[in-house]
């Protein structure tokens, strides 16, 4: 092999290795979209460059550079969050091998445990309460045994308590706290923004439709690498959507489909393939595809709770999930609900809407302890000899909090900026806040349900 030419090579310039000239040039304006009138769209100065000073006149916007330069600059950090949390997926993926995806649908259709005489302290505790209070029977009877769904991972006993292990928990556990700090130092972003009034934002934001910054591919990406599958199924897939593509584009990557002639109108304006560029399809469908944060925390767990529960006794430094540990945890569980609904009643007796509220909490507990990884996080919180694996599994759901963080603030500037104004990509306030409030169950909103659900147990470590 012969040398390399060396005669043409030119000392390393800062300007060079942080490709700053890209970032300058970013700065331009597209050529008239398709569906904008010639005279709503700015005309681009003879002689104009991408990096030359912003123009001014007709349709030239001096608010609008901070519109987009905010938008660029999320988009840098979308990029170094994506880099450490898919670093960490990839990883664990090649540590653990094959890491099953979390189906909550299937769990949701699993069969239920009734507790039986072996759960001797939370059947004690049962008939206290009922004794107490004869109202709460119909409320107690629906309890079903707590970790009776999960799925198999495949790990063995821990998915390896080699040192190579606990050095890569260690080593992922900072890749995700900065993660999280990378992406809550975005957040301010918003107050730049919001020094622009909305009768600024309207001089341009019209023309705009229909992108949104619903079409944010690494955003959507992120979502999908962290475990949020469920909330963008229906973009990924469509109703009525087709894998054939259209004439002179692409076949969309599986599992994306293109809306098809039956897709229903708003299915369509939300879907992937509608929103984002082709580029974009492939990236989104390889994370829709792939093992996501969500699933290695849950195989994680899950192989934590086999561990913890055999017959012979937890494995060294786990915490004891054999039947009486766990019977002695789900009775004061139920004792502290219960508690927590008596407190400031004159009585030891709830009327009819207390029953009920009391009904409602003992239902969400009971769906919540069901899954097995909630029942072994509460019990590591409670009992963190793991301390690697706890503050893991920390720095996961401080991820998903900087994540819910995110999302809060650009609601509060979405509202502050066009009210209740329906977005130009068709989403706006009401499509916003289904991304935070749960209504159709944690998933949706949480990437780590069993993180979050596992502190409302999290009991004294004398139990």
């Amino acid at each position: 092999m012969s040398a390399p030419d060396r005669s043409a090579q030119q000392p390393l310039l800062y300007s060079a290795y942080i490709n700053d000239r890209a970032i300058v040039e970013s700065l331009r304006m597209e050529p008239l979209p398709l569906g904008v009138r010639p005279e709503d769209w700015p005309a681009t100065p003879a002689g104009w460059k991408p990096g030359d000073d912003w123009p001014t006149g007709t349709n030239w916007c001096h608010d609008e550079v901070l519109f987009i330069r905010t938008h660029q600059a999320f988009e840098v950090w979308f990029a170094q969050v994506l880099h450490e949390v898919g670093s960490v997926i990839r990883e664990a993926a090649a540590m653990l091998g094959q890491v099953p995806p979390v189906d909550f649908e299937a769990r949701d259709r699993a069969p239920r445990q009734g507790l039986d005489g072996s759960w001797t302290l939370t059947s004690a505790a049962l008939a206290r309460l009922t004794k107490d209070d004869p109202g709460l029977a119909r409320a107690l009877a629906g309890l079903a045994v707590p970790g009776r769904v999960g799925q198999p991972t495949g790990l063995g006993a821990r998915g390896g308590e080699s040192e190579t292990f606990n050095h890569a928990l260690v080593r992922w556990t900072h890749r995700l706290r900065r993660a999280g700090q990378a992406l809550l130092c975005t957040i301010p972003f918003f107050d730049v923004l919001a020094t622009m009034t909305p009768a600024e934002f309207l001089r341009f934001r019209d023309r705009l439709q229909p992108a949104s910054g619903f079409g944010s591919v690494q955003f959507r990406e992120l979502e999908l690498a962290l475990g949020l599958r469920e909330i963008h199924a229906a973009k990924l897939r469509p109703s009525g959507g087709t894998s054939e593509p259209e004439p002179g584009r692409p076949a969309p990557p599986a599992p994306l489909l293109r809306p098809g002639p039956g897709t229903p109108s708003h299915e369509r304006a939300a879907s992937f393939y509608q929103a984002q560029p082709p580029w974009g399809w492939e990236r989104v469908a390889r994370r829709a595809r792939e093992a996501s944060l969500r699933d290695v925390v849950y195989a994680l767990l899950s192989a934590a709770h086999d561990a913890a529960s055999r017959p012979e006794g937890p494995e060294a430094g786990l915490p004891d999930l054999r039947r009486p540990a766990v019977d002695a945890f789900y009775a004061g569980v139920l004792s502290r609900v219960a508690d927590d609904h008596y407190r400031g009643q004159p009585t030891r007796a709830l009327d009819e809407p207390g029953v009920q509220r009391l009904a409602g909490a003992l239902s969400g507990l009971d769906a919540a302890l069901a899954h097995k990884e909630t029942l072994v996080a509460a019990f590591i919180e409670m009992h963190p000899a793991q301390e690697r694996f706890a503050q893991f599994l920390e720095a996961c759901l401080n991820l998903d909090g900087a994540i819910l963080r995110w999302r809060d603030r650009h609601i509060r500037f979405v509202e502050a900026i066009i009210g209740m104004r329906r977005g130009t990509g068709g989403g706006g306030i009401a499509y916003l806040r289904t991304t935070t409030a749960p209504e159709r169950g944690p998933q949706f909103t949480h990437a780590f349900p069993c993180l979050w659900q596992a502190r409302s147990f999290v009991q004294s470590p004398r139990l």
